[in-house]
């Protein structure tokens, strides 16, 4: 067997030994909690009252019930709530999504004269462990979600795409949506991901006061939207890894193909 063959075999066997060598975890169990970071929550100033606990940002009349729909702008209040959290069960690499909290807005129309969120910080905590192969428990995974929102003026013209007169906003303004982490060598991905938080369009951004490119989700007046936050599981192989094993694979055809000639 000639040099370039033997070099090609001994990447191949390299990178084998390494798969063979690593654990590959297809179920994980896990406990989560979402929740708002009432350390950072901001109101714009005006009178009225404000809620900001870990399950419920909520503003507008003082005495009012944010559940109520239908009321005089100047007796209602709007809230974002968030419920499922915590959350248990397990969740298979690279398979479905599993739902790790709901955040529902509850958008009723209030005065201008009251003072309503801004801006603020979604906070999730995830803690693993391996099931199938059974293993240990990992460090708790944790990622913040900063977004700012948009009260609209309920007046024609919005100035942006809008389903209602006219939608409020709320924009996700963090850009890392993944958390990588290594168990027993493979590596691995965790994320929330949401189909109904997608790009909105420029004005709509703008009129949030954000950058274009922005990613979150319109809510109609008038009505409560749910947003579900899922979570995902996905293993992700080391490149260098593949590079190596798919030279391997060219040297190994180039070298059938010399013999061949």
């Amino acid at each position: 067997m000639n040099k370039f063959l033997l070099s090609v075999f001994a990447a191949t066997a390299f990178f084998v030994s390494g798969v063979a060598n690593a654990t590959f975890v297809t179920e994980w169990g896990y406990n989560s909690t979402l929740q708002w970071d009432t350390t950072q929550t901001t109101f714009t100033a005006g009178s009225g009252t404000q809620t900001n606990t870990a399950s419920l940002l909520s503003w507008g009349a003082a005495g009012g019930d944010h559940t109520q729909t239908g009321l005089p702008a100047n007796q209602s209040r709007s809230a974002l709530g968030i419920t499922g959290s915590p959350a248990g069960g397990s969740v298979f690499t690279n398979g479905a999504l599993e739902t790790v909290g709901t955040v529902t807005h509850f958008n009723n129309a209030i005065s201008s004269a009251f003072s309503i969120l801004n801006t603020g910080v979604l906070s999730f905590s995830v803690v693993l462990n391996a099931i199938d192969p059974a293993g240990g428990v990992l460090a708790p995974i944790t990622q913040d979600f900063s977004f700012s929102f948009s009260e609209t003026p309920n007046a024609a013209p919005c100035g942006f795409p809008a389903g209602s007169t006219c939608d409020d906003i709320f924009v996700l303004t963090s850009t890392d949506f993944v958390k990588n982490f290594t168990y027993m060598g493979t590596n691995y991905e965790a994320s929330i991901i949401d189909p109904n938080l997608i790009l909105l369009p420029d004005d709509t951004c703008t009129a949030a006061g954000v950058a274009t490119g922005c990613r979150g989700v319109q809510t109609l007046e008038g009505q409560t939207s749910n947003v579900d936050f899922r979570l995902k599981i996905t293993a992700v192989p080391e490149p260098a890894t593949i590079a190596l094993f798919g030279a391997g694979l060219l040297g190994f055809a180039f070298y059938r193909r010399r013999q061949s000639l």
